[in-house]
C-alpha cells in the first residue's frame, strides 16, 4: 500500500504541473481554465489549517484547527516567518499558476505577494537576512530553478543560476541548502544535492557544484536540531529506497557521512522538528510525535477527525516559537 500511495502522490504531483504548464503555454493567465479547475475538483482540494500547540512533560496540547487559506483550489507548502507572525504559502486562484501569499495571524488576513506569469513553489525566508523570500520557480521553458524576491514580492532575482531540476529545498543554517533534484529524464529517482550558498554571491559564481547525496528520498529536507548533532550541521531527509520502511537518515553537511535516524511513520514523507528533538509527522487526520533518543515508536499526540473529518495530512512547519503548527490537509473529492 506504502509503494502505491507513493506512485499515486507522484503521478498528482507531475499531472498538476503539466496542467500548469500547458495553461501557461497557451497563455490562459486571465482566467482559471474549466478544464484546469474540475481536473483539481477532482483530485481533492488543499487547504491550509492551523493549530495552537504545547508540549507538556507527559502530552500535547493542540487547538481546534482553523483554515487559514480559505480557498476552493490549491493551497500548499507552508512556511513561518521568522517573526512568528505570518505564514508564506503558495496558492492557485484566479489564473492558472501558483504565486506566494502572506497570511498574517494577529488579525487574520492575507495578501497576495507576487504576481507573475510563471509559478512559485515553496516559498521560505532567506536566513542571510531574514527578510527575502526564495522560492521554486517554473520558469517559462519549464526550468525549475531557485529565485528570490524582495519581501514584499517585487524585483525577483535568479539564484544559484547553473542549478536546475530543483523540486524542492531546506535551509541549512545560511551558508547551505538542501536540494531536491528531479531525474534528468522521465522516471529517473529524485536525489539529495548538498550545495554551499553566498547571500554575497546570490547567482554562484564559481561555488563547488552540489554535492549528489542519495537517490530516492522524500521532498521533505530539514535542518537537524542541535541537540542531535551538536555543533555539527546536519540535513535530515526520508530514505524511500526501501518500500516497506522509510527510513529518517540525516547527512554530515560537513564529511558527507550518512546515518539513520528513525523509521518515518509509516505512509508519511512530510515533518517538523521541535528544538528538543522531537519528531512531528502527521497520518490521516491524526498527528505522532518521536523523540529519537528516548521513544521506540510513534505516539499520537492529537487527532482531528472530529472535526476536519475529510482528507489527510501533509505538509507540516511548526513556528520558530514552537507555539503553533501549520499543516495541509489533501481534502478528498
Amino acid at each position: 500500500m506504502q509503494k502505491i500511495f507513493s506512485l499515486v502522490m507522484r503521478i498528482t504531483a507531475c499531472f498538476l504541473a503539466f496542467l500548469c504548464a500547458t495553461a501557461y503555454a497557451q497563455q490562459q493567465t486571465a482566467s482559471m481554465p474549466n478544464s484546469i479547475r474540475q481536473s483539481m475538483q477532482a483530485l481533492g482540494e488543499l487547504e491550509l489549517y492551523m493549530v495552537d500547540m504545547e508540549q507538556g512533560k507527559q502530552s500535547w496540547k493542540c487547538s481546534t484547527p482553523v483554515n487559514i487559506s480559505r480557498n476552493a483550489g490549491y493551497d500548499n507548502q507552508p512556511a513561518f516567518t521568522p517573526d512568528n507572525r505570518s505564514v508564506l504559502y503558495v496558492s492557485m486562484r484566479e489564473s492558472a499558476q501558483t504565486d506566494v501569499y502572506r497570511y498574517n495571524i494577529k488579525d487574520s488576513s492575507t495578501v497576495r505577494l507576487t504576481n507573475t506569469p510563471e509559478s512559485e513553489y515553496t516559498p521560505s525566508i532567506m536566513p542571510a537576512d531574514g527578510k527575502s523570500i526564495v522560492v521554486v520557480r517554473v520558469e517559462q521553458d519549464s526550468t525549475q530553478r531557485l529565485w528570490r524576491f524582495d519581501a514584499d514580492g517585487s524585483r525577483p532575482m535568479l539564484l544559484l543560476d547553473s542549478v536546475r531540476r530543483v523540486g524542492y529545498y531546506g535551509w541549512l543554517g545560511a551558508s547551505y541548502m538542501g536540494l531536491f533534484v528531479l531525474g534528468q529524464v522521465r522516471g529517473e529517482a529524485y536525489s539529495l544535492r548538498i550545495t554551499p550558498f553566498d547571500a554575497e554571491n546570490p547567482h554562484g559564481t564559481e561555488l563547488p557544484k552540489p554535492d549528489s547525496i542519495q537517490s530516492n528520498i522524500g521532498r521533505c529536507i530539514r535542518r537537524v536540531p542541535s541537540i542531535l548533532s551538536g555543533s555539527q550541521n546536519a540535513a535530515s531527509f526520508v530514505d524511500k529506497s526501501n518500500d516497506s520502511v522509510w527510513m529518517i537518515k540525516r547527512v554530515n553537511v560537513r564529511n558527507r557521512i550518512v546515518s539513520q535516524i528513525c523509521p518515518a511513520l509509516p505512509g508519511a514523507e512530510d515533518y517538523a522538528w521541535t528544538r528538543n528533538g522531537t519528531l512531528i509527522m502527521g497520518r490521516g487526520l491524526e498527528l505522532f510525535a518521536r523523540n529519537p533518543r528516548k521513544d521506540n515508536a510513534w505516539k499520537k499526540i492529537a487527532d482531528f477527525t472530529p472535526t476536519l473529518t475529510n482528507g489527510y495530512i501533509k505538509r507540516l512547519t511548526l513556528s520558530p516559537d514552537e507555539k503553533r503548527l501549520v499543516f495541509v490537509v489533501q481534502e478528498k473529492p
